[in-house]
């Protein structure tokens, strides 16, 4: 800083009215961090809510939900897991793995995809 920078800032504070910058910086570091910390805690909030959901609709699975949407669609994915499977030696496990997501809960998952989200995005991109 120059010495006429100074000078004009230090006039200024015996009118009150100076604003020191790094308090400014401070002010938008803190507006910013608090909008993130609302947000984050509206998205665990609604991933809680769906999870609750998950308890009372127990039988509303994502395979049901796509069969309700789409049942051919289902089938035809059915058989391209079955061929898959029968071409691979580890097709069984990867078989299984896909039964268990589509008999999984719709609200838990999503419940859960929320929470990981939210961790993901707030812990490693802001």
């Amino acid at each position: 800083d120059t010495i006429a920078r100074i000078h004009a800032f230090q006039a200024c504070a015996f009118d009150r009215s100076a604003i020191s910058p790094f308090k400014q910086k401070k002010n938008i570091y803190n507006s910013y961090m608090s909008q993130k910390i609302k947000l984050q805690i509206y998205l665990i909030l609604f991933s809680s809510m769906l999870i609750l959901l998950s308890i009372y609709f127990k039988e509303l699975s994502l395979g049901k939900i796509w069969f309700f949407i789409n049942g051919n669609s289902l089938v035809g994915f059915q058989s391209i897991i079955n061929n898959f499977s029968n071409l691979s030696p580890l097709g069984n496990y990867f078989e299984i793995i896909i039964i268990t997501i589509l008999n999984l809960n719709i609200f838990l998952l999503l419940g859960a995809i929320s929470i990981l989200f939210s961790y993901l995005i707030f812990h490693y991109y802001f």
